[in-house]
């Protein structure tokens, strides 16, 4: 039987111990400049991760600890608990809205410290500043700047995110799309595509309706930030909660489950041929060009209205005059664009051209 209780670091941090129940009284560690009070016990938990204590007799910080002190004290990251300062803060948010245009607010410095510690581990480095000058002494920067802008993206998802916007895509906009166009080449873009679920779930809407694109040359592009999830989303493969909103009837016919983990569901071939990957900086990278539809959700709210601006006027010169831009719920056009109207689809936020302001 365990037992679970709370304690504060110096910093205010709560910090979760899990431990068998012992005899041995609470006990001072020394983690950097400030020291917490942690149960001499098996098992500790500091922000969710397990790490293991040593029941040691002698007290830690002495001259010569023990060999089985050192073990322990070896897996223990006591960087953890700490964070960044509000100047190392201020330049990394710099930093990274001058590179990605993504506005970090005061009230984020947990996060992002939470988050740059993945960066700090992977190159064993003992500081947040000692990351900022590792950065800027770089001669070739742009690699590690993807790398930041991976760990501090949100990549949360899950196929079929927001259906009433597939539904209308489905009924509106594709039987339109098909009926104006002459080319036959229908161009879907999905800017923000996180791991995937967003360009797969369109392959299969395009499927689903391909006898309005019989002879159709069809693309779909899928571009991101985040060279991770890229590479997640390449590979097709999916689980819990981010397939949880698939139809039982689209899930026989466009997932494949894995003899060894039944958990896991791969794309079908049929899907995943529609859809290519790329890794594209929205405010540094030239467009895709000649869009008909364009999926934009849950992206602009992580930028500033200047950038915002800048997102939306780039989307006017690639989207074709026929085309649709979806946008998140919580989005809005409103103050930001004249290029574009407000049409309600099935309850759905969509912009078309405002040349098409007429049509609805």
């Amino acid at each position: 039987m365990t037992s679970t209780g709370w304690r504060r670091s110096c910093t205010g941090r709560a910090i979760r111990l899990k431990c068998f129940p012992a005899v041995h009284p609470f006990r001072r560690v020394k983690s950097g400049s400030c020291s917490i009070l942690i149960n001499r016990c098996e098992i500790v938990r500091i922000s969710g991760k397990v790490i293991y204590w040593s029941r040691v007799t002698r007290r830690p910080g002495v001259t010569r600890p023990s060999y089985e002190w050192k073990r322990y004290n070896q897996l223990i990251d006591f960087s953890m608990i700490k964070r960044l300062t509000e100047e190392e803060f201020r330049k990394f948010a710099r930093l990274i809205y001058d590179e990605s245009g993504i506005f970090m607010k005061d009230t984020k410095i947990t996060l992002l410290s939470n988050r740059l510690r993945k960066r700090l581990q992977a190159l064993k480095l003992d500081s947040f500043t000692d990351y900022f000058d590792y950065i800027q002494k770089l001669p070739d920067k742009s690699k590690e700047i993807e790398e930041l802008i991976d760990v501090v993206s949100t990549n949360e998802t899950y196929f079929f995110r927001n259906e009433r916007q597939f539904e209308a895509l489905i009924k509106h906009s594709f039987p339109d799309i098909s009926k104006k166009k002459t080319d036959k080449r229908l161009r879907i873009w999905s800017a923000g595509c996180s791991t995937g679920e967003e360009p797969y779930t369109l392959a299969i809407c395009v499927l689903e309706n391909l006898n309005l694109f019989q002879g159709w040359q069809i693309e779909i592009i899928a571009t991101d930030i985040a060279p991770s999830v890229l590479d997640f989303a390449r590979k097709g493969e999916y689980s819990g909660r981010r397939i949880e909103k698939v139809p039982p009837e689209i899930m026989k016919k466009y997932f494949i489950q894995d003899k060894q983990y039944p958990e896991v569901f791969a794309i079908s071939e049929s899907a995943k041929k529609l859809v290519k990957f790329y890794y594209l900086n929205l405010f540094k990278n030239q467009y895709p060009k000649d869009m008909d539809v364009i999926f934009c959700r849950n992206v602009m709210i992580y930028f500033d209205r200047e950038h915002q601006r800048q997102l939306v006027g780039g989307f006017a010169k690639v989207l074709a005059k026929t085309g649709y831009l979806y946008i998140g719920h919580s989005e809005t056009l409103h103050s930001i664009s004249e290029d574009f109207v407000y049409v309600k689809l099935l309850d759905s936020p969509v912009y078309v051209p405002k040349e098409r302001a007429n049509e609805f």
